[in-house]
């Protein structure tokens, strides 16, 4: 780090870090399961990375842990249909939450809240979580489903989206409150129905050029499977199995980088 800080990042500078985690092992009752998650995820991300670009933009280097959230979520849904119908509900009743994200979305954009931030992890007033929750308060799905869907939006990142910027440029745009509000909703709902694309098309619009999104993703998925479905087989909380791989993976690219 000190030999190399204000030189260009290549993704080769975080191979030591890689190393040091092809070695970690679980020790006592820990989940082999889960380090498998960690592990894996993070060579498939460096080997990825690799094959794809020499060095990641300033720019573009917050995005590369959002990657991995929204792949997982998917494999969950081709694995459970159960989880998948518990997320059809939820997606239903972001549907029916219209005040709910006028409430939040206005305020947000008009600065009562003063600063916010998009990646915001906490359940504080106008962020992405916290609306979440408020919306999963109202709908009668398993708990544990429930908490894998207010993990994939928080601890995980399913997609870079943060609630509310639709709204503020739909708004700016000359768009009603209404139909701010309505352009919200719809957002919402595309990166719990259909994440990886709405991932790709957040990286389309924001204009992302280190690397190609879509080929990352797809090839993430091939890499992942395997860890995901031992996961499931030994029982992992789904919320588990959609945020680890995802928090382990910027130090590559993303942390080092900057």
């Amino acid at each position: 780090m000190k030999r190399k800080c204000g030189q260009d990042f290549v993704v080769d500078d975080t191979k030591a870090y890689v190393d040091a985690v092809k070695e970690m092992k679980p020790m006592g009752r820990q989940s082999k399961a889960v380090f498998r998650l960690h592990k894996d995820s993070v060579n498939a991300h460096y080997m990825i990375l690799k094959s794809l670009t020499k060095t990641i933009r300033p720019e573009d280097d917050p995005f590369v842990e959002h990657y991995q959230t929204p792949v997982v979520m998917e494999i969950l849904y081709d694995e459970d249909p159960k989880f998948r119908k518990s997320v059809d509900v939820f997606i239903k009743g972001v549907a029916k939450s219209e005040a709910l994200f006028g409430k939040k979305s206005a305020p947000r954009y008009a600065g009562f809240y003063g600063p916010t931030c998009v990646v915001d992890f906490a359940l504080i007033p106008g962020s992405s979580s916290n609306i979440v929750n408020q919306i999963l308060k109202t709908i009668d799905i398993p708990l544990d489903h429930k908490q894998t869907i207010l993990a994939a939006k928080s601890w995980a990142m399913n997609t870079s989206y943060g609630i509310g910027d639709v709204f503020a440029h739909a708004v700016e745009g000359g768009a009603t409150l209404a139909d701010a509000v309505k352009k919200e909703i719809r957002m919402i709902q595309s990166i719990y129905d259909t994440p990886v694309e709405a991932q790709a098309m957040l990286m389309d619009d924001a204009g992302l050029t280190s690397l190609d999104c879509r080929k990352y993703m797809d090839e993430y998925w091939k890499k992942m499977e395997g860890a995901v479905r031992a996961a499931l087989d030994e029982t992992v909380h789904y919320g588990n199995i959609v945020t680890v791989p995802a928090y382990c993976v910027g130090d590559i690219a993303h942390h080092i980088a900057q």
